[in-house]
């Protein structure tokens, strides 16, 4: 994560979830065994772009919104371990 900025933090059971600001992703940091997991556009259902913000609703669905000048962005959501994003712009209003 060097030279990266974390934008939001939020925390779940023990799993602590970062959202990175130069297109590293979302990393899921378990707080038992100390492992990390990098989600990225390259891995996973995540859109690319700068500006992953991070919030989880309470049923623990995890939403992570991307974009920037030169990218147009969305949200993704990860529920039950299953990645769908949108750029609709209908539905991010």
């Amino acid at each position: 994560m060097e030279g990266n900025a974390i934008v939001s933090i939020f925390s779940q059971k023990d799993t602590l979830w970062l959202s990175t600001y130069y297109n590293t992703g979302v990393i899921k940091f378990n707080t038992i065994n100390n492992n990390w997991t990098i989600y990225n556009s390259s891995n996973s259902g995540l859109l690319p772009g700068r500006g992953h913000r991070g919030i989880i609703d309470n049923k623990g669905d995890k939403y992570f919104s991307t974009g920037d000048l030169h990218t147009e962005g969305g949200v993704s959501s990860l529920r039950n371990n299953s990645w769908q994003s949108t750029q609709e712009k209908a539905l991010l209003i």
